[in-house]
């Protein structure tokens, strides 16, 4: 009644088609009233219903009865359009991210793959649902991330990796990309999926590079200016001491006879 807008009353004994102005979902009926299989058929469909407009429905309906008219369809129906409307706006939102997003399942399958993982990856959207979250991830991670990920599904709050760690993933030429990853979760259909966020970090670390590599050159420039200055503070303070020296050789060759010695001694100084 509440799906329907219509009193029981209302719909007791009237046509389907008075309800249900979708005429693919009048047709399901139609052809479950003459389907003898048994099977059970669902899904989620948007239907038009008389009263209420485009809504989608959650639903499984089955026939059930006789061959001598009491043939009857039980359908059972839940309205999803506000679950709906909110996964598209996920979907827009996660396609549209400039960070790369990578979707799992609870098995680490991938869901989803934005346009911004595809360029981060080198990896086609075809290529990736359905496979193991693992072909992103070089060996070397691939213990320890099956590991913080059976953490992360225990107690699954928002998560940081790899600001503290270097940590890569691998690119579809075996390559590998410096990344820094954010792990959401969300729940639905009784299942839990995984959002990874994922950032590709090596602009930054180049930078962070190249701006050691230039410290380290003013470092070694400012020694060399350093061993400068004290070379230079040694060289005036030796020539003091030379000149001394020099200066006491200059009065000892005053004082002494021509036939002296000592005289050659001292001219050598």
């Amino acid at each position: 009644q509440a799906i329907l807008d219509v009193r029981r009353e209302e719909l007791i004994g009237a046509p389907v088609a008075s309800f249900l102005s979708d005429p693919a979902a009048v047709a399901t009926v139609s052809e479950l009233l003459s389907d003898r299989s048994g099977e059970p058929r669902g899904g989620v469909a948007a239907v038009h219903i008389a009263r209420r407009g485009l809504r989608d429905l959650q639903w499984c309906a089955l026939g059930v009865g006789g061959d001598r008219g009491d043939r009857r369809v039980l359908v059972f129906a839940r309205d999803v359009t506000d679950r709906v409307k909110a996964e598209k706006r996920f979907e827009e939102l996660f396609h549209l991210a400039p960070d790369a997003a990578v979707a799992i399942d609870s098995s680490g399958r991938i869901l989803q793959f934005n346009e911004a993982a595809e360029r981060v990856f080198q990896r086609r959207l075809d290529e990736v649902i359905g496979r193991s979250v693992e072909i992103l991830i070089p060996k070397r991670f691939r213990k320890a991330h099956e590991s913080a990920m059976a953490k992360f599904m225990v107690s699954p709050n928002q998560r940081r990796v790899g600001s503290q760690l270097p940590l890569y993933g691998l690119r579809a030429d075996g390559s590998e990309v410096p990344v820094e990853i954010n792990l959401s979760t969300l729940s639905g259909a009784g299942d839990v999926c995984v959002v990874a966020a994922i950032r590709d970090v090596g602009p930054r670390v180049r930078e962070q590079a190249e701006r050691e590599q230039l410290q380290g050159l003013v470092r070694h420039a400012q020694k060399l200016e350093s061993l400068g200055v004290l070379a230079g503070g040694v060289a005036h303070d030796f020539n003091n001491l030379l000149a001394a020296v020099m200066n006491y050789a200059n009065l000892a060759l005053l004082r002494l006879d021509e036939p002296a010695l000592a005289r050659r001694d001292i001219e050598q100084i």
